[in-house]
């Protein structure tokens, strides 16, 4: 299955592309999708990053489905 993959500030990585597109076997979870990265881009700091989809903080263990799009973003700490 075909899952979108944004970047955000931060987490871009060394080929400087903020969106990707990663093929993955059915029913894979955001854990399986970040190993899938870590692999291709293992100077990224995405185990930092929160996964969101559909605007929604999602646990690693959320199943994915094709054409979804998933971001990793940074937290960030306010006051």
């Amino acid at each position: 299955m075909n899952i979108n993959v944004r970047f955000g500030m931060g987490l871009v990585p060394s080929n400087g592309l903020p969106r990707i597109s990663v093929m993955l076997a059915s029913g894979a979870t955001v854990d399986d999708l970040l190993e899938y990265l870590h692999a291709q881009y293992p100077a990224s700091p995405l185990s930092a990053a929160v996964p969101v989809i559909g605007g929604e903080h999602v646990p690693r263990s959320a199943s994915l489905s094709d054409g979804q799009e998933v971001a990793f973003l940074l937290p960030i700490a306010g006051g």
